[in-house]
């Protein structure tokens, strides 16, 4: 009778109240004690954060029973934004949670396609959304599934095609649903949510609404479909969806606006409000901007900028839709996130010259990524910054490749997980993996490969890849090729990056001899070294290939005596963050105290630091024209600056001062250098890592000079020269 006493009392069934109280208070310990011990280390999510801060705002359980089965399911369920980690779902038996029903479970459904009505009670901040769901079986499927959406949506019913009420129940924001006999079916859901989380997910207010980075959607897997809305909104309002604009039509003191998104995608956004509204069209595409915020004459600039950045991307495979456009809001806070057919930004970004959210149409877009696995796209995307600074028909081309390479500085981050296995579950690894190492990683596969080869394994992966598929980088690996399986084993199956020993180094007049040793593990790699030779520098392209011991010795100059070389002379190679320059612009610029000649009262917004041009100049940044000051015309001749009135030329380029910019880091003693600049832009010069440049009124790079790395660990001196 005892024994049978404390087996009850141990083994009760646990309430559903009791894994909330636990859930609040975030204690993983009580939760693990009453789960199977396969579950051990599951819930770590209640600890952290997702990579975009889902959790923040803590956690709920609740019970979801399943309408199907008789099963019953516990939802973890928090504020969600997009492209982070969602609800968890467990299987509960007896009060005991048995296993974990990942989101990628699709539980043998897929979402085909959603036709929206959307509307606004903007008083209540409060979205209503009647959503006709199109799916489909895919392989064997279970007699109930589950669709999600955030936890702020409340579903009011839900009806199949012949109007018929259809049994569900839902638990925070996930909803289970049987699954019918039909292959592909359809389901009706009524929902309504609050949706007041500005600079975090989606806001409404009385001028504005922002679903983006709201899950106000149904989804199942995160798995890319295509879509309709159809968006109501007062009267002279703006709604700017995803796809193409079909229709607009007034009723009354509404406006109706209707988008179709063709291209199946896995993130929905939208916004309306009273906006600013630009257009223009540029061979055959409809480019718009957006904002309460922007004036005009900001949102012009804006569609200057944009149409040489879609133009450019169009390389990899047509731009798939009629318009492109980009909505400044104060609603989303301060970064940016994609649409594909448009982009959202914080307010205090644009205008601006940005390549990396128009890239997402084909990376993310084209290629759909549901951040489950691996934030491959963002890799993607920050390469593709680089590679529009660089390869962009504005500017020159071969003066750009010196000055916009991303410098390739690891962070230690990159020692706990792999490019390819860190998704949103993983926190802000993911984040520091996707926006950082993997651009790095494709920035030196463009070394390795060619910039060609490049070029043409980008294109055909978008042409290969089946519509309507989530992408990875596997996928990718397979349109590179077998051959280049060493570089994805090392780079993105590998944390970390290469340790590199310098053993000796000894200078002669027959060149000079590098001893390295790569720590293990060992890496292969292409790097650029670059050597001043007779006061001229010389760059090639070495293939560092170690033996089974690290080792490798190179001479890459025979012959020639060197008086300092470079190895990776342009920070390429992933490697710790190297020092700053003190002759390149951007490591400088804002550094420098500033002296502003009268001349030049109407080239800056920044007030002078000095009141008279200092005697050493070392460190100050000289704004002014040359024929008003004497030593400002001195160092624009050493810059390379000719300037005839309001003209400057440099290198057979030559821009107005009053719509372009020159700016120069100068060595006006030996080791002691200056900032010099001349000329009004609208937006802040883009230079990399130049020094010397001129600029378009857009701080667009047109010509410029670039000089390889001279201090730092690979960096090596000939003591003949440099005492």
């Amino acid at each position: 009778m005892v024994s049978s006493l404390i087996f009850a009392l141990l083994f009760r069934p646990i309430d559903v109240s009791e894994f909330n109280d636990w859930a609040t208070k975030r204690d993983i310990a009580s939760i693990e004690a009453n789960s199977d011990p396969s579950l051990k280390g599951k819930f770590q999510f209640l600890k952290g954060q997702g990579a975009f801060g889902v959790g923040r705002y803590g956690w709920q359980a609740k019970e979801l029973p399943d309408v199907a089965n008789g099963k019953t399911y516990l939802v973890f369920t928090t504020q969600l934004t997009t492209q982070d980690y969602g609800d968890q779902v467990f299987e509960m038996v007896n009060g005991r949670l048995t296993r974990l029903i990942h989101e990628r479970e699709t539980l043998g459904v897929q979402v085909n396609h959603l036709d929206m009505d959307i509307s606004f009670n903007l008083d209540e901040k409060k979205a209503r959304i009647l959503c006709q769901t199109e799916l489909k079986k895919v392989g064997k499927a279970e007699d109930s599934f589950f669709l999600r959406l955030g936890g702020n949506y409340i579903v009011q019913g839900v009806a199949d095609s012949s109007g018929k009420p259809v049994n569900f129940s839902q638990a925070g924001g996930v909803i289970c649903l049987p699954t019918p006999s039909s292959d592909t079916f359809s389901y009706r859901l009524l929902y309504e949510g609050i949706v007041d989380k500005p600079r975090f997910a989606g806001a409404i207010t009385k001028d504005e609404v922002m679903l983006t980075n709201d899950y106000w959607w149904p989804a199942i897997g995160r798995l890319p479909c295509s879509f309709t809305t159809t968006t109501s909104v007062p009267k002279g309002w703006i709604v700017v969806g995803q796809g193409d604009q079909v229709g607009k039509n007034t009723d009354g003191p509404v406006d109706v606006y209707k988008y179709d998104m063709k291209v199946p995608v896995c993130f929905l956004s939208l916004s309306a409000g009273n906006f600013r509204y630009e257009s223009r069209n540029v061979d055959g595409i409809k480019y718009y901007a957006a904002s309460r915020e922007l004036t005009n004459e900001d949102l012009k600039d804006q569609l200057e900028m944009v149409p040489p950045v879609i133009e450019f991307f169009s390389q990899f495979a047509p731009h798939p839709f009629k318009e492109y456009g980009a909505v400044d809001t104060r609603l989303y806070g301060g970064g940016a996130l994609e649409a594909y057919s448009y982009a959202t930004y914080g307010t205090g970004w644009l205008p601006d010259e940005d390549p990396h959210e128009p890239s997402h149409t084909w990376w993310g877009g084209l290629i759909p990524n549901t951040y489950l696995n691996s934030f491959w796209n963002e890799s993607f995307a920050v390469f593709s910054e680089g590679l529009y600074s660089r390869e962009g028909a504005i500017g020159n081309i071969a003066e750009k490749r010196m000055a916009f390479v991303d410098p390739a500085n690891a962070s230690p981050a990159y020692n706990q997980a792999t490019c390819e296995e860190a998704g949103a579950e993983s926190g802000g690894v993911a984040s520091d993996l996707g926006y950082g190492k993997g651009g790095m990683v494709l920035q030196q596969l463009e070394l390795e490969m060619g910039h060609e080869k490049m070029m043409e394994v980008c294109q055909q992966w978008i042409k290969q890849h089946k519509v309507g598929e989530p992408g990875d980088w596997k996928d990718f690996e397979a349109v590179c090729g077998p051959e280049w399986k060493w570089f994805f084993d090392q780079w993105i199956r590998r944390t970390g990056w290469p340790e590199i020993t310098v053993l000796s180094s000894k200078f002669d007049a027959k060149g000079v001899k590098i001893d390295l040793r790569i720590s293990k593990p060992i890496y292969r790699f292409k790097v650029e070294v670059s050597a001043l030779i007779s006061g001229q520098w010389k760059s090639k392209i070495v293939d560092i290939q170690p033996d089974e011991n690290g080792k490798y010795s190179l001479n890459p100059f025979p012959g020639e005596e060197v008086q300092m070389i470079s190895l990776d002379s342009w920070d390429r190679l992933l490697q710790p963050a190297r020092p700053r320059q003190n002759f390149r612009w951007s490591d400088q610029n804002r550094r420098l105290k500033l002296y502003l000649d009268p001349s030049g009262k109407d080239w800056t917004d920044r007030k002078s630091a000095f009141e008279a041009m200092p005697q050493d100049l070392s460190g100050v940044l000289l704004i002014g024209h040359p024929d008003s000051n004497q030593t400002i015309a001195a160092l624009c001749k050493k810059a390379g600056f000719v300037v005839n009135g309001n003209n400057l030329s440099y290198k057979g380029t030559t821009i107005d001062l009053d719509k372009g910019a020159a700016v120069a880091m100068v060595e006006f003693e030996p080791g002691k250098w200056c900032g010099l600049s001349l000329g009004k832009t609208r937006r802040t010069p883009k230079v990399g890592a130049a020094t010397v440049a001129i600029v378009d009124e857009y701080g667009r790079f047109l010509r410029g000079q670039s000089y390889p790395r001279q201090e730092g660990p690979l960096v090596f001196k000939n003591p003949k020269f440099y005492k």
